[in-house]
């Protein structure tokens, strides 16, 4: 375990915390709410669903099936319970809203946790008791429900003219964010392993090769935050670390559960596929130019002497380990490939630096403030879930 144990369960305490925030946020948070509503920019409302939740769902669950072996039953359990409760309020409380394509989120962190539940009920993993994982078993198919309204949701939301899912139409516009770019690939490429639909796998695969068309800086080949189709402009900053983080979670989960299905099934990947593994191999490299001396990654990618993001680096931490568990023995011994021993030196360094900058109580620190709108970035650090999310991810 890379992490020690009394410092992980901090964390998960935190991000328990910082889930409960969402879930019930005080007056503060409501009137900010209502100012961004006002203003016509994307606001969650009573989404519990919203991304920064589903960072947190998916970094809590993620990283307890990744350390079960090594962490006390009592914090799987919290996590497991934790988890579902939160599905179960969304799905009472809020009658099961869901309003941006960021949500997708929240759902992939769902799909995740349930493969790996009924996989495991399948294999009967008596040596693992850390929790009930028939508690949950006979309401899989209210929990396939929830995926399936997300599914729905991103099948009817408005689409550019390139096919694209449109991040806010409420906006009025067509704008493309590399945000809902990744984390619609995610949910339908975790759907298409889940459930085996080739429709699925082709709405992902629009997602991230219309953004590699249409998003990306000739010159350094990084990311702009968004495009717009109709007014033929590329949107945003060059580089901005989440936009990066957002299509490599993206594309490294894509490339993640084709070619888990393909293994074990004898259907075929789409010719696609080699496109983008090829695409996400570019921008790794690219991306792990700019790391920093201390194994982060600034806010900007290219303001190497700028401020750390805890959150940028999580997320690029994550989608390079989530490639490598992608590499098989045909990936491994091909001298084209990405030298592995190289990438796992480099994803160290980037969980150390994530290590030197939590807290005692758990909390991680030197995370960027949420974007309001293309380029608008306030340089405000501190503790987000987002974060917190990102570095359960990583480590």
């Amino acid at each position: 375990m890379f992490i020690e144990k009394a410092l992980y369960e901090k964390m998960i305490n935190s991000a328990i915390t910082q889930l409960h925030e969402i879930q019930n946020p005080d007056l503060k948070s409501n009137l900010k709410s209502l100012a961004k509503k006002a203003l016509g920019k994307n606001v969650s409302d009573k989404d519990i669903m919203f991304w920064p939740a589903g960072m947190l769902l998916l970094g809590m669950s993620e990283s307890c099936i990744k350390h079960l072996p090594e962490i006390n039953s009592s914090v799987s359990e919290l996590v497991f319970s934790e988890f579902f409760s939160h599905i179960d309020l969304w799905n009472n409380k809020f009658s099961g809203q869901i309003a941006f394509p960021d949500d997708s989120l929240s759902f992939t962190a769902l799909i995740h946790y349930l493969k790996y539940i009924k996989e495991s009920n399948n294999a009967e993993k008596t040596d693992n008791p850390d929790y009930s994982i028939k508690s949950v078993m006979n309401y899989i198919p209210k929990y396939e429900k929830a995926i399936a309204c997300n599914m729905e949701f991103l099948e009817k939301t408005p689409k550019a003219s390139d096919g694209s899912i449109i991040y806010n139409p409420k906006a009025g516009n067509d704008y493309v964010f590399a945000d809902g770019a990744g984390m619609t690939a995610m949910f339908l490429s975790s759907c298409y392993l889940y459930q085996g639909n080739d429709d699925v796998l082709k709405l992902a695969e629009t997602q991230l090769l219309n953004f590699k068309e249409y998003g990306l800086d000739e010159r350094t080949g990084l990311p702009y935050h968004g495009y717009s189709i109709k007014e033929s402009l590329k949107k945003g900053i060059i580089g901005w670390g989440r936009a990066v983080g957002w299509l490599m979670m993206g594309l490294s989960e894509y490339i993640y559960c084709t070619g888990l299905k393909k293994d074990n099934e004898s259907s075929t990947i789409s010719n696609t596929n080699s496109d983008l593994i090829t695409w996400f191999e570019s921008l790794m490299q690219t991306v792990l130019s700019y790391q920093r001396p201390d194994g982060g990654f600034s806010w900007q990618l290219e303001c190497v002497e700028g401020h750390l993001d805890t959150s940028a680096t999580g997320m690029i931490c994550y989608s390079i380990n989530k490639y490598l568990e992608s590499l098989n023995n045909e990936f491994e011994n091909n001298s084209s490939k990405p030298d592995a021993v190289a990438l796992k030196a480099s994803v160290k360094k980037a969980q150390n630096c994530i290590l030197s900058n939590i807290s005692e109580d758990g909390f991680v620190q030197m995370c960027l403030s949420g974007c309001e709108d293309f380029a608008v970035h306030y340089q405000t650090y501190g503790q987000y879930p987002w974060g917190q999310g990102a570095a359960l991810l990583a480590l």
